[in-house]
């Protein structure tokens, strides 16, 4: 069994793991803790009227129970995908799980007058959670902006896992050093709430998938660059060549994640 499925099954677009060097080896850092809403829109509610409705109540009430400080969130928002995602998503992550931890007992006892808020516009949430580990981290704070965020479902190729997947990473690390990109990247493996172990999952996933890969990106120019130097470049044949025996993933989805909560507020 891989060492992170391990993790899922005991317990489990983001900010503060890393590859750790130890001698001459290279090893998979600390994992931190992000959470996902996935909603449907209730027929007839207006959804950025009731949504950012919504956001003031929740900020006010995290402020009046002196919660989610060190939480980041923002709703995703789809520009591009195959139409069977929930549209009203909320990405939330914490640099900790002591962080998390703290926040979701309070969320979970003090909370009910949110929930009965959301339900009114929103319906069939599922809630998910994941662990996150870097491949590279974000320079800068633009990521604490509104900006553009690509995800895609891997899955590990027969006989690969965990340590391939880990030297991969640090090969492709060295490839986009050489070529100056510094397009931040994130690995989830699910916690609770997402797919079965070893099953296709939901509705909305029907392959199956092992780990989530996800980049960011400032604006849609610098998105259309990455694409540019993916079919008119050498980022394609780069990267699988690095990947291309230890995973395969579906077709990426594209959003704007509008960031409505900062851990500096």
């Amino acid at each position: 069994m891989n060492r992170k499925n391990v993790f899922m099954i005991v317990t489990l677009l983001l900010l503060s793991s890393f590859f750790v060097q130890a001698d001459d080896a290279v090893e998979w850092g600390a994992a931190t803790p992000t959470e996902v809403y996935a909603c449907d829109v209730r027929e007839g509610s207006s959804v950025e009227k009731d949504t950012m409705n919504f956001v003031k109540d929740w900020k006010e009430w995290a402020s009046e129970n002196g919660v989610f400080t060190k939480y980041t969130a923002q709703l995703m928002r789809p520009i591009t995908h195959n139409g069977t995602y929930p549209a009203w998503q909320w990405l939330g992550y914490w640099p900790d799980y002591a962080a998390s931890g703290a926040d979701a007992q309070v969320r979970l006892k003090k909370a009910g007058q949110l929930q009965k808020t959301a339900s009114k516009f929103l319906d069939n949430c599922q809630h998910s959670t994941y662990g996150s580990w870097f491949v590279r981290e974000p320079k800068g704070r633009w990521v604490m902006d509104d900006h553009i965020t690509l995800f895609s479902n891997c899955k590990y190729l027969e006989d690969k896992g965990d340590d391939d997947l880990l030297k991969a990473n640090t090969k492709y690390n060295a490839y986009l050093d050489s070529e100056n990109d510094d397009t931040p990247i994130v690995q989830w493996w699910p916690t609770a709430g997402g797919r079965v172990y070893g099953d296709a999952g939901n509705e909305h996933d029907t392959t199956g998938w092992d780990f989530k890969w996800i980049a960011a990106f400032p604006s849609l120019v610098e998105y259309h660059e990455m694409v540019n130097d993916m079919w008119n470049g050498n980022l394609y044949s780069e990267f699988w060549s690095i990947y291309g025996d230890v995973m395969t993933c579906d077709s990426a989805r594209v959003y704007e994640a509008k960031v409505i909560h900062t851990a500096s507020e």
